[in-house]
């Protein structure tokens, strides 16, 4: 009997020059070999309305909503895993969160 197992683990998430404190949570997904589906938080530790962008680098991986803003409140992120078609191994990828000027 071959038993095979696949792994897939998100490396931690990345932020650009903040325009107010950016928070994320957690800073790693672990989907081990069964997860598809995980959520977090993205939001702002300080007093002004921060606006973001949120992409990421794996054909295989999804993060939705791709953006937001947050005033101080924490906004659940899904990040979803596509297992079809990957080979058994370990699988890394990374997502961003980038801010963004109001508007743009």
């Amino acid at each position: 009997m071959t038993l095979l197992m696949m792994a897939i683990l998100i490396m931690a998430l990345t932020t650009e020059v903040a325009l107010a404190p950016v928070e994320v949570s957690p800073e790693r997904f672990d989907f081990g070999t069964a997860a598809i589906q995980l959520t977090g938080e993205v939001w702002t530790s300080g007093s002004r309305k921060m606006c973001y962008v949120i992409t990421d680098d794996a054909d295989w991986l999804t993060v939705s909503p791709t953006s937001g803003e947050s005033s101080g409140e924490r906004d659940t992120i899904t990040v979803t895993v596509d297992r079809a078609g990957l080979a058994v191994g370990t699988y890394t990828g990374t997502i961003t969160v980038k801010q963004r000027l109001p508007g743009d």
